[in-house]
């Protein structure tokens, strides 16, 4: 995902979780994915980035 954000494609991430000493550059997850199946309403706002 670093390497999709440095090319310029647009990233999808929430930003809840925060750098730490296991991963010092970030985390790139959504929540919402979590929950695709019950609520799909976030797709719509995915559209022309990166999951």
């Amino acid at each position: 995902m670093q390497a999709l954000e440095a090319g310029g494609i647009l990233v999808l991430k929430d930003n809840i979780r925060k750098s730490d000493e296991d991963n010092p550059k970030g985390y790139y997850e959504f929540e919402p994915v979590k929950k695709t199946k019950t609520d799909p309403s976030w797709v719509a706002d995915a559209v022309g980035k990166s999951v």
